[in-house]
């Protein structure tokens, strides 16, 4: 008898990915429903299957074999249908669809039921909606649930656009525990002034009072008050506040916000440290923590002949400090080749730019001097580090008088991610084309705040 080789081969059975498809609230094959009662006494009925249940949560499966083992339904009280719904999606679909009107019942549900999947989906989904509008709603339900990497997410955001963040009606409608984190924030992208004018709208919403009062604060905020930044504010500023806020300080409570805004090394024993906004905020260089921002991408035949003023334009995504600038060796060039140049000195100016403006309006946040070397790069270490802040333009324009066809050779890329996250973006002048970028800066050196 001929002896038959022994062999196999592997197909895709479609069928297998439609079974969840065909099931999902499938009243005719359940086997087991999930029942709510809504406020005017009816009832609505979701159908399940247990085994499908069983197979995606290890606590539906505890709980099919226990509690709930001969039971053919059980009350719901902690979501609404739809949410219920949504969060069964994870028990029988390949592909899910999550709303912001169910997302916070869905995650609760995912927590509750531990499936992983439910929250690494609904958690991405957040991350892609969150607006500055909604962001504290959102950083609600992340300390509700302490997730981590939203609550991170959550914290960058409000740091870094502050103003609109604290000016939104999620802020506004945020309870005590919210208010208690955001409270904890260091390094705000704000004034001082519009920080604590913000807490005092808070204040007005939560107690429905446009004036506030000594109790209202103990009502609503009790040892929260003394967390609120005031030592942030500029002595004019706090000079308003304490007209506009009249009685609202103790004599001690006074004297100790003015002491804090008059010297940054005074200790305070009533309020919190007193240094919570970028404003007035003196960072310090660390050389053993630099992120460096290679802009480089190669070396090019041709070279790039030195402007008399040459500008770069960059903008980041999370705040970070500006800590060096290093430019690329100058060289000459004629028909024999690259050859070395003459130092040339350069005048440096940094102008931040806001993104939306309209007037042209650039505030000046360095000025300095430097001699490009011929020989090796320049680097150029700025005696204060700079805060980069998401949302604003930073321009570093290099002024000097280049020998005839003194030029650079390396090509530059437009964006570069630094670290996951943080990407660092530069920008076209007008004059520029589509291809590679040119011109003196190849590397940025930063500071993480």
């Amino acid at each position: 008898m001929a002896t038959i080789a022994s062999a196999s081969k592997e197909y895709t059975f479609k069928v297998v990915l439609t079974i969840g498809e065909k099931l999902y609230l499938n009243e005719e094959m359940a086997d087991f429903h999930f029942v709510f009662e809504s406020d005017d006494g009816l009832f609505e009925r979701i159908p399940a299957h247990k085994n499908f249940l069983a197979t995606a949560s290890d606590v539906f499966g505890i709980m099919f074999n226990g509690t709930w083992e001969e039971t053919k339904e059980v009350k719901i009280v902690d979501a609404l249908p739809s949410a219920f719904r949504e969060f069964l999606q994870f028990s029988y679909l390949e592909r899910v669809k999550v709303s912001m009107e169910n997302v916070a019942q869905v995650m609760n549900l995912g927590e509750k039921y531990n499936v992983a999947e439910c929250l690494k989906v609904c958690q991405d989904f957040l991350k892609y909606t969150l607006t500055n509008e909604i962001m504290c709603w959102g950083y609600g339900i992340t300390i509700h649930l302490n997730e981590k990497d939203l609550m991170e997410f959550c914290e960058e955001n409000i740091k870094n656009h502050a103003s609109e963040v604290f000016a939104s009606a999620s802020f506004l409608d945020c309870d005590r525990k919210v208010l208690r984190h955001i409270l904890k924030l260091n390094l705000l992208f704000c004034t001082g002034a519009e920080l604590i004018e913000e807490y005092m709208s808070w204040l007005k919403s939560a107690s429905k009072q446009e004036h506030l009062k000594r109790k209202i604060i103990q009502d609503y905020l009790g040892d929260l008050f003394y967390e609120i930044p005031f030592g942030s504010m500029l002595l004019k500023d706090f000079a308003e506040f304490d007209r506009s806020y009249e009685g609202l300080l103790t004599y001690e409570g006074h004297r100790e916000i003015i002491q804090m805004i008059a010297s940054t090394n005074f200790q305070p024993k009533i309020f919190s440290e007193h240094r919570k906004t970028l404003f007035g905020y003196s960072p310090k260089w660390n050389k053993n923590a630099v992120i460096t921002c290679d802009r480089r991408i190669w070396k090019t035949k041709s070279p790039y002949f030195i402007k008399n003023i040459e500008t770069t334009t960059f903008s980041t995504d999370r705040a970070i400090l500006l800590c060096a600038i290093i430019c690329e060796e100058l060289s000459e060039w004629n028909y024999n080749g690259y050859h070395y140049t003459v130092k040339i000195p350069t005048e440096i100016t940094i102008t931040e730019i806001f993104e939306s403006t309209t007037s042209g309006e650039k505030v000046v946040v360095y000025n300095g001097k430097a001699n490009l070397d011929n020989h090796t790069d320049t680097r150029i270490q700025l005696p204060q580090p700079i805060p980069i802040k998401p949302g604003f333009v930073y321009e570093i324009r290099m002024k000097q008088d280049p020998p005839e066809n003194c030029c650079t050779r390396f090509s530059l890329t437009s964006e570069v991610e630094i670290e996951p996250g943080t990407i660092v973006k530069s920008h076209r002048s007008n004059e520029e084309s589509d291809e590679a970028m040119r011109g003196l800066i190849w590397i940025l050196e930063f500071n993480r705040i």
